[in-house]
């Protein structure tokens, strides 16, 4: 078809189409401008805004918002699997009470410790326990606040439990606390405030899975940047955009 790009042998024929099931299908932005959204990416600290795409590039907004949340699906990292030390917590994001998003988080202490977050309808030990017990190793030591969804619900599953109590204003014990998923929290809070100011509960996912990524690679831009161009190009699932 002479619409789609590829590369065509000359002598037999047979055609290539480099694009073909990555999120680059069909596009008809330049790989050029989609690259350059992906090292604003990768050297963003707060994250990078569809109106701030749009002034950047010359994009409509709908190129702008389809482009950045079609890179932030690629950061999704399923694979991993978290171990050791593990601290666990959940934050809210949004508007008033009744309407905010619920993320539940899950950070390995350590310099090139990992994170994984999910959105979830509620802080709930029926939600909560399947996904340590999918994302977190057997053998781990959980370290969490006192909310009652992570009371008696770890232990009889291989996993040790240390909680610290924030009710009493205390935050630390030794090496019972929370700060590294509280650092990461406010990361997150600045970016929310400062660049996305009300990002849509639907794509929430998007946007905290974007953050996990770059915590992932210690915010190296350089890493991150050659890590999501080989994602970029590289065969997705259709219709798995969150």
């Amino acid at each position: 078809m002479n619409n789609r790009r590829c590369y065509k042998c000359d002598k037999c024929g047979f055609e290539v189409y480099p694009m073909a099931g990555t999120i680059l299908h069909g596009s008809r932005t330049s790989l050029l401008d989609w690259f350059h959204v992906v090292r604003l990416f990768a050297n963003s600290r707060n994250g990078v805004s569809a109106m701030f795409l749009r002034r950047e590039l010359g994009f409509t907004m709908k190129c702008a918002m389809r482009i950045g949340h079609s890179i932030r699906t690629v950061m999704a990292e399923p694979e991993i699997i978290l171990s050791g030390d593990v601290e666990i917590d959940a934050t809210y994001v949004g508007g008033k009470n009744s309407k905010k998003t619920v993320i539940f988080g899950m950070v390995e202490r350590g310099p090139d410790g990992r994170a994984k977050m999910f959105v979830v309808d509620k802080e709930s030990k029926k939600i909560v326990l399947p996904l340590v017990l999918e994302n977190i190793e057997k053998g781990s030591t959980i370290y969490s606040d006192e909310h009652g969804a992570y009371k008696k619900i770890f232990e009889d599953h291989g996993y040790k439990h240390k909680v610290i109590t924030h009710k009493t204003r205390n935050w630390a014990n030794g090496d019972i606390h929370t700060n590294s998923i509280e650092a990461f929290w406010s990361k997150f809070d600045n970016a929310v405030r400062g660049t996305y100011i009300r990002p849509s509960s639907k794509y929430m996912q998007n946007y905290i899975d974007e953050f996990s990524f770059k915590h992932n690679r210690n915010g190296d831009s350089e890493k991150i940047f050659y890590d999501l161009l080989d994602r970029l190009v590289k065969p997705v699932k259709t219709g798995n955009n969150k």
